[in-house]
């Protein structure tokens, strides 16, 4: 085949062409394809199901997610002030979303992120970040609108004609499908958002005798909780709340968790209740759907958790996943996670989950 595979980190069924490098320290994924007369660096991470076409070469700091396109002669820059044989520079990372789509002939400046399902035309210069869904061209890029998950330019009112989906804009002012927000999947629990049914739930669990001191007082009347509830899904609507219900797989209620003051540059989660009797992974699993959820689509940077001071073993869980004291008032503890400091915690949670290798 008249290539240099020399890397063993490979996943299963991917497939690369003749005349291609792939140095050692390489690490591709499953079901990939990577063309003929291309070039793979030692820091460089490629997702599952990644195609890349011929004549791209990707060097030291680049990281591909999950599904990602890249098309003919693509050239991605990694060094901002280059110097012939000067090594050993600490360069940016340059991050492409899952799902997104390089055009042919397009340049990509180093440390730009590209968010997920954007679509970048053929002959592109991408020198600053690009927001998800977002369809840009040009020199330099310039956003023209937004794209379906499918391909499809999307309406003025945020609809495909194509699929149908139907999308918002966040506080943060990035694009999300609505059908995103409606259900989280996870190994062992799934989150869905409450309806008016769930009314009767919800006050049996927020009334629950050892849960009550850590939470705001709550009616006992079900009238009252759906009515509540109406008002929410205004707020839902409207992208600056989300209120969940964390179920098992076999559709089994066990806990609540919320998304509340959705700002652009950060938000808060609460009202975490879990019902006696599951096991500790349930829990976990929960606060790791929410890390997903906010930090990885939603694409905020830092979060706001309010936990009442006697409930200490929240405030210990929080602290394990990352998370750090900001202030305190007399009635509650207020911690601040990040994007960055919570990145550890999070891969250490998802390899104790089985989610990733150990």
């Amino acid at each position: 085949m008249y290539n240099d595979i020399q890397s063993k980190k490979i996943g299963a069924g991917t497939r690369i062409w003749q005349y291609t490098v792939v140095l050692p320290g390489a690490e591709v994924g499953r079901d990939c394809n990577i063309n003929a007369h291309c070039f793979v660096e030692n820091d460089v991470k490629l997702g599952d199901r990644v195609t890349i076409k011929c004549g791209v070469y990707l060097w030291d700091g680049i990281e591909i997610q999950d599904d990602v396109f890249i098309g003919p002669n693509a050239t991605f820059v990694n060094d901002q002030y280059p110097r012939s044989k000067h090594h050993g520079k600490i360069v940016p990372r340059t991050i492409l979303g899952n799902s997104c789509s390089i055009g042919a002939n397009s340049t990509v400046l180093a440390g730009r992120k590209i968010g997920r399902y954007a679509m970048i035309g053929a002959n592109t210069l991408i020198s600053k970040d690009i927001p998800p869904y977002a369809l840009v061209y040009g020199n330099p890029a310039t956003i023209k609108g937004y794209v379906c998950k499918c391909g499809t330019k999307l309406s003025e009112a945020l609809m495909c004609s194509a699929c149908c989906r139907n999308y918002f804009l966040s506080p943060r002012g990035t694009l999300q499908d609505r059908a995103d927000m409606q259900l989280v999947r996870g190994k062992y629990v799934k989150l869905r958002l409450v309806e008016l049914e769930d009314a009767q739930f919800i006050v049996s669990l927020r009334n629950y005798a050892k849960s009550q001191k850590f939470l705001s007082s709550t009616s006992t009347s079900i009238e009252a909780q759906e009515q509540w509830m109406r008002d929410y899904k205004l707020r839902e609507k409207q992208g600056i709340e989300f209120y969940y219900i964390i179920q098992l797989h076999d559709d089994t209620l066990v806990g609540l968790i919320r998304l509340y003051d959705l700002k652009a540059d950060i938000f808060s989660g609460g009202s975490w209740i879990i019902a006696p009797g599951y096991p500790h992974h349930i829990a976990v699993e929960t606060v790791l759907l929410l890390y997903d959820l906010c930090f990885d689509q939603l694409g905020y940077e830092k979060i706001l958790l309010q936990v009442v001071k006697e409930n200490q073993s929240v405030i210990r869980f929080h602290k394990r996943f990352g998370a750090i004291v900001d202030h305190e008032d007399e009635k509650c503890v207020y911690l601040i996670n990040t994007y960055q400091t919570m990145q550890g915690p999070r891969e250490k949670f998802r390899k104790w989950l089985g989610l990733i290798g150990r």
